[in-house]
């Protein structure tokens, strides 16, 4: 029989190794995670179900509880997006929508949207989208074309 010392130091060794066996479990289905976490996506279904309204990342913040800086980090990590750029492409993408949509106007679009003024949208837009906003209803959405494409050949 072993004394008591060696046997706890044994049985402390054994706990040691699961417990790192645990985390290293942990963290390889960590990396294979393939979707933003629970807090990030419903911080996006939000965001994208009110394009019009969109609070700063200030406010998103204190709704989150934690500082905009963790905020835009975690945000960053988990999307490979910046908070500003996904608040501003969610805008386009709502502005795209309307433009195609309705009849409204340029103006029109970026003020429903919010946006400073219909230049900084009209910026904005091509920055995104390739062509200027009031371009969107004359042009065929990505995904007919590749629909059309692949039934013509």
């Amino acid at each position: 029989q072993a004394p008591a010392g060696v046997a706890e130091v044994a049985l402390r060794a054994h706990v040691l190794q699961w417990l790192l066996e645990i985390v290293r479990c942990a963290s390889a289905a960590g990396a294979r995670r393939t979707g933003p976490d629970g807090m990030i996506a419903t911080l996006m279904e939000r965001i994208e179900a009110d394009p019009a309204n969109l609070p700063s990342v200030d406010e998103l913040a204190a709704r989150a509880g934690c500082s905009a800086s963790w905020l835009r980090a975690r945000f960053r990590q988990e999307t490979d997006l910046s908070l500003g750029d996904y608040l501003i492409r969610t805008r386009i993408n709502a502005a795209e929508r309307l433009l195609r949509q309705s009849a409204a106007s340029v103006t029109e679009v970026a003020h429903r949207l919010n946006f400073s003024s219909s230049q900084y949208f009209a910026t904005c837009y091509r920055r995104y989208k390739n062509c200027a906003p009031g371009e969107a209803r004359g042009r065929p959405r990505a995904d007919v074309l590749a629909i059309i494409l692949l039934w013509l050949y």
